[in-house]
């Protein structure tokens, strides 16, 4: 017997989570402490204002914050039509970044897309593009979560992910794209056998790409 599917006007708009919001306020604060910290003296020898960075770090934190309020009170289902969307505006952007030379004058390093004063790290919308299509493909196919073939899948999309960003290089982002992916896994119920063989696998290709310098 199949699921009816739910019209619009039963998708309810759930109460914000206080709990949730408090802990992404202390997070935000703790951040915007530490920036604050480590470059005061910096930006006071270098442009006279002990406050440059810390003000224009507030003000994206204001205006991301105020995004987030509105963003949480539209229906969740209504970003699965992106997912696909998402994930590939990603890799496109990611694969631009790799065949193009550095867009940001000084670094070696291929990680920002520059398009007149906004500039921009396609591996965070990377991230987001992960959360959405990984939440969507799962919602959507929870009994296959047991099949090899289906987490081969999500693993291939994940692997590439990782792999474009890695080559930027960007490590860190890398860990935490992979990271993402593997906790959704294991929150969509993927059996522990793979995790323990993931995880295994994830370590020896870790250790290899630094011992081989691919990663320094």
């Amino acid at each position: 017997m199949t699921k009816p599917k739910r019209k619009k006007s039963e998708y309810v708009s759930g109460k914000l989570d206080i709990t949730f919001l408090s802990f992404v306020l202390i997070l935000l604060t703790i951040g915007l402490v530490m920036l604050f910290s480590a470059s005061y003296a910096y930006s006071y020898e270098y442009y006279g204002n002990s406050y440059k960075f810390i003000t224009r770090q507030a003000l994206f934190a204001v205006m991301g914050i105020a995004v987030m309020l509105v963003i949480s009170k539209i229906d969740y289902h209504f970003w699965r039509k992106f997912a696909w969307i998402a994930y590939a505006a990603a890799i496109i952007m990611l694969t631009v970044l790799l065949i193009m030379p550095p867009m940001v004058e000084g670094m070696d390093v291929k990680r920002w897309i520059v398009i007149g004063p906004v500039n921009f790290q396609p591996s965070e919308i990377a991230k987001f593009a992960i959360i959405l299509l990984f939440s969507s493909l799962i919602a959507a196919n929870y009994k296959q979560m047991k099949s090899f073939k289906f987490i081969c899948f999500l693993v291939i999309l994940l692997g590439l992910t990782c792999a474009l960003v890695v080559l930027e290089p960007h490590l860190s982002a890398t860990v935490l794209i992979f990271a993402i992916g593997i906790v959704l896994l294991i929150v969509g119920g993927i059996p522990k056998m793979y995790i323990f063989g993931g995880i295994g696998a994830g370590a020896v290709l870790g250790v290899l790409a630094v011992a081989t310098g691919f990663i320094g």
